[in-house]
């Protein structure tokens, strides 16, 4: 008797284990890939984009000599692999800035969270106290540093900023002449003109461009912002990275994630100095306003309508769209704070390209490749 509810014991058990693993067989990857670290589950861990960067790549243009700041910039960009996965096209440019250049940069990157949240204070949770900063990120124009015209009248002038950012004459005269040199580097019609050439971006527009430095405060609100591709409002853009120590943690942590079609962070950038991001917008549908995924989590939500780029722009090299996202940072464990500075050049979709981005339903027509 007792032999046989041994065996009888050990059957349902058998029984048992089969079913659970056809059943996790049947699963979607994605869901074996997103269950938490604490469970005995596999953890995707996505690959990370190093300099040099990796191989398997095709570069396009042809490399030259650089003997000024702009022609180091070109150069890098020449000399930077065009990566394929797991959308086409981006870049990782290394060594991008003239090491002198790169230097004054760091030596000289306005305090953009206290110009933007001067005196504000915010309740922090997992600190158990207010912070020196609210959560979310904060943002400076170059033009305004510089003291250019601007459209917006809410931005802060010239004059605000160096009311919180106190340099004496010499270290003011020699910030601006910093980003005097960046922003004419990032102005120049040939560095459009290569990453045009080098990432087949999609429009001809981005004739305006748009410079600002970013940093990203903490927050407690999960691992990635909202994936997104970064359309209808931009064309291509630029992110360079200027991080403020070398450590693992950062340099593992803070980069930009791309995404697979299951939502899948498969490749991420190492957070590494004086480099930068190079990637043309990949729109997932296009011609429908409801269908763009300009900051909005795509996964979460259905897009209806519209056509997908990879027939809009049949032709075109298009194997999927620019799906990324940002790390959300968090306070330390003594909940001091860490930013993630990084420095934007986007070229803006405007006229022609923006209404063939988002125009409304009933008017979708392919475009003469």
């Amino acid at each position: 008797m007792k032999k046989k509810c041994l065996f009888l014991t050990l059957g349902l058990g058998f029984l048992l284990f089969r079913n659970r693993q056809q059943h996790r067989r049947q699963m979607p990857d994605i869901l074996i890939q997103r269950t938490p670290p604490t469970t005995r589950a596999q953890v995707f861990v996505p690959i990370l984009i190093n300099c040099p960067s990796p191989s398997g790549y095709r570069d396009r243009v042809s490399s030259h000599n650089s003997t000024s700041d702009l022609d180091h910039v070109l150069d890098a960009i020449h000399r930077a692999p065009v990566l394929t996965e797991p959308f086409k096209f981006y870049a990782m440019v290394c060594n991008v800035w003239p090491p002198d250049l790169y230097e004054l940069m760091l030596k000289y990157l306005p305090p953009v969270q206290r110009i933007q949240f001067p005196g504000e204070t915010r309740f922090s949770p997992p600190c158990g106290s207010d912070v020196a900063h609210p959560s979310g990120s904060g943002y400076l124009h170059i033009h305004h540093l510089l003291g250019r015209p601007s459209r917006n009248k809410h931005l802060v002038s010239t004059a605000d900023i160096f009311k919180v950012w106190h340099l004496d004459v010499k270290n003011k005269n020699a910030a601006l002449a910093t980003w005097e040199r960046v922003d004419k580097v990032l102005r120049a019609p040939k560095l459009k003109e290569l990453l045009w050439k080098k990432l087949q971006v999609l429009e001809p527009g981005g004739d305006h461009i748009d410079t600002r430095l970013m940093h990203s405060l903490p927050s407690n609100e999960g691992s990635n912002a909202k994936v997104h591709t970064d359309s209808p409002n931009t064309v291509a853009t630029m992110l360079f990275q200027t991080p403020t120590n070398l450590d693992e943690d950062e340099v593992n942590t803070f980069g930009t994630c791309f995404h697979d079609s299951n939502g899948t962070c498969t490749h991420k950038l190492r957070f590494l100095p004086n480099t930068a991001v190079a990637m043309r917008t990949v729109p997932s549908k296009v011609q429908d306003a409801r269908s763009m995924s300009h900051k909005k989590d795509i996964f979460g939500a259905k897009l209806t309508g519209g056509i997908p780029s990879t027939e809009y722009y049949r032709g075109r090299e298009v194997s999927f769209p620019s799906w990324h996202s940002a790390p959300v940072m968090k306070f330390t464990e003594t909940c001091t704070l860490r930013w993630r500075r990084i420095l934007f050049l986007t070229f803006v979709c405007r006229g022609q390209c923006f209404s063939r981005w988002k125009i409304s339903q009933g008017s979708q027509k392919k475009p003469q490749i």
